[in-house]
């Protein structure tokens, strides 16, 4: 075969593998489209942002119940930070059609605002981190500001800022779920490299996160102790900047996908209605091995 030919080869491969993978995020915003459809008077679908690549990240607004409420009351739910998960996006579908199927009462009077995937150029080809507009390929999850880490660089793609815009923009928010895989737990701040890695409300997320892994049977605990220590995850920085009650789901590898989804319906029940008024750190940090920068 002639380097010619056998180069023409090569890009016909690139370009049906491109086409294919550009192919997978359709089809989750054309499962949003069919929800919606389905649901017309209590759904509507919403663009959060941009990211990078200059691609809509599409969201579904679930209305259950009036208007008139007086409480930070509505709830979030986001889906893939890691594009390499993608029984995250399968869960987040799940809770978005279980919710919708069932308008189930204990839900009612809530807004929920399920993003099923936020990192777009990493579900597309199954790579776990997200790429900027420069071409570099980062960790969606560890782009958020950190309690031990208030100086880190933060918010480089367009993606975790849009994230954070809408939060900013919708103070009703009270509950935050993201949903990862694969490991089968429930967790929740702190996350980051602490001595003391409970919050003021310790008790109250631990009790919440027993109520809801009644439904999957999931380890509970906070994300440092239960799986590893991350500087600039979404929980922490919702927590710690905004009071939101927080919950990282890591399904399991053989996930139960309604089980998991009435897990994450379960938390949000629960949840308080406003947003905690004790969510400063404690402290103190620990230091990471080779980062000399202060808390």
């Amino acid at each position: 075969m002639s380097k010619k030919i056998l180069s023409l080869f090569v890009s016909l491969i690139i370009l049906s593998t491109s086409a294919l993978a550009g192919s997978e995020y359709e089809k989750v915003t054309q499962k949003l489209k069919e929800l919606h459809s389905a649901n017309p008077n209590v759904s509507e679908l919403f663009v959060l942002g941009k990211n990078d690549q200059d691609q809509d990240i599409m969201g579904i607004t679930i209305r259950l119940g009036g208007n008139e409420r007086t409480t930070t009351n509505d709830a979030l739910v986001v889906g893939t930070h890691h594009g390499n998960e993608k029984g995250s996006t399968d869960v987040a579908l799940a809770f978005a059609e279980n919710v919708l199927k069932r308008k189930t009462y204990r839900l009612k009077g809530k807004t929920l605002y399920v993003i099923p995937v936020l990192n777009i150029s990493g579900y597309n080809v199954s790579e776990r981190h997200e790429k900027n507009s420069k071409g570099e390929w980062l960790d969606a999850n560890r782009d958020y500001p950190d309690p031990c880490r208030p100086r880190k660089e933060s918010f480089e793609l367009k993606s975790t800022a849009a994230l954070k815009d809408f939060i900013e923009d919708h103070k009703k928010i009270s509950t935050a779920i993201t949903i990862h895989g694969y490991i089968g737990t429930l967790t929740f701040p702190w996350g980051t490299y602490t001595e003391n890695t409970s919050s003021y409300d310790h008790a109250k997320f631990l009790k919440l996160a027993e109520e809801a892994a009644e439904m999957n049977d999931y380890q509970v605990g906070t994300h440092a102790d239960v799986i590893y220590p991350a500087v600039g995850a979404f929980e922490d920085w919702t927590y710690w900047h905004y009071g939101i009650w927080a919950l990282l789901v890591e399904v399991d590898y053989q996930y139960d996908r309604l089980k998991d989804a009435e897990a994450i319906e379960k938390f949000i029940t629960y949840a308080p209605t406003r947003r905690s008024t004790r969510h400063s750190h404690k402290g103190p940090c620990k230091l990471v091995r080779g980062d000399n920068s202060r808390p």
